[in-house]
This record gives C-alpha cells, sequence and structure tokens, in this order.
C-alpha cells in the first residue's frame, strides 16, 4: 500500500446507496471500527434503500441525506462540512 494511504484518515465520508444492502452493511462497519468518523449517507431511498438499514445508529456520527446523485442532487448538507 502507498505511503499516502496509511496516514489517510478521513473525518466525514459520505456513502451513497448507504441504506442498500451493501451500503448499509459498509456504513455499519465504519460506525463499529471508526469512532472518529462521521458519516453522511446519500440515498434515494427507492425499492432497495431502506431508511431502516441505519436505524439505531448514533445520530451524532450518521446523517441521512434523501436524495438522488444522479440527477445531479447537490443538497447544502453535502457542500458543508459536518464539523467545524
Amino acid at each position: 500500500m502507498p505511503a499516502v494511504f496509511e496516514s489517510f484518515e478521513p473525518r466525514d465520508i459520505i456513502v451513497t446507496g448507504g441504506c442498500g444492502f451493501i451500503g448499509s452493511n459498509f456504513v455499519h462497519y465504519v460506525v463499529k471500527n471508526h469512532l472518529e468518523v462521521h458519516v453522511t449517507v446519500l440515498d434515494k431511498l427507492t425499492c432497495a434503500g431502506n431508511r431502516e438499514s441505519i436505524a439505531g445508529l448514533p445520530a451524532d456520527r450518521v446523517e441521512l441525506v434523501v436524495g438522488d446523485i444522479c440527477a445531479g442532487c447537490r443538497p447544502r448538507r453535502l457542500r458543508q462540512p459536518a464539523r467545524p
């Protein structure tokens, strides 16, 4: 692994499709294993996405934004840092 990745420690990440099967499992993994990371989940919540998939996760670390990345959705919350 290149040295640049060894020191890469994101504080805020966006997970598109984070309410689907794969995305929600990734969100659960990050919340469990990376206590310093805040996760913004962007999901369209159609047939595959279900907000219950991330229910019960700490609200101070996981935020759901309902939107469609394919439609050019850029909610203001995605453009602003989650923390100062």
